[in-house]
């Protein structure tokens, strides 16, 4: 076989391996911009990513929860229905989160007549707990507590003050211990640092 031929074999082997390298790093580089400080506290705060899937489960009475996420960082709808012999209770939620600095995050849920708006400051995080509440979880879902987080809560048209509270106590997340665990990783490691106490 004549040698420009064998040269030429692993002069395309190479090219193809370069090709192949230049994909992973084009993907790489596309996972790590979809995860910006807003998503992952989007995941944190709902189990769901920017263009990704809706998320829908449905509990031990029936009950429905759906979580939708849009296309744009930071927003998603929350939907619950349950039926109660012949009635139907329905909420539909929409949710806007707003990056305020690399640690603070402030949210607007609208819908049911009212206005909540979330102050979430994450700088002086400092764990992840599971909650084991009285109540059961949702299958599909779980319950976390970022310890050392300080959360405000206020829902002026209802009359109600602000409240402060540590940690996330805001509800289920529709994702697995393990997600939630990397988001909460990756968020410290990338964004906002964890706090030594």
């Amino acid at each position: 076989m004549p040698t420009h031929n064998l040269r030429l074999g692993q002069v395309r082997r190479r090219g193809a391996h370069l090709a192949c390298a230049m994909l992973a790093v084009a993907g790489l580089s596309g996972t790590a911009q979809a995860q910006s400080a807003e998503a992952t506290v989007e995941f944190l705060l709902a189990g769901v990513r920017p263009g990704g899937e809706t998320k829908r489960v449905v509990d031990e009475d029936d009950a429905v929860r759906t979580v939708t996420p849009t296309t744009k960082e930071g927003v998603w709808r929350f939907e619950y229905s349950r039926s109660f012999g012949d009635k139907t209770y329905t909420m539909s939620l929409d949710y806007e989160l707003k990056q305020v600095t690399a640690c603070r995050y402030d949210l607007k849920i609208r819908g049911n007549d009212t206005v909540v708006t979330m102050k979430y400051d994450f700088s002086g995080a400092h764990d992840l707990e599971i909650r084991h509440d009285q109540n059961p979880t949702p299958p599909g879902m779980i319950s976390i507590d970022v310890v050392g987080a300080d959360v405000e809560r206020c829902e002026p048209q209802k009359g109600h003050a602000c409240e402060h509270f540590d940690g996330n106590r805001f509800g289920y997340v529709a994702a697995s211990e393990d997600e939630i665990r990397q988001a909460f990783a990756h968020f410290q490691e990338n964004y906002c640092p964890k706090s030594p106490f």
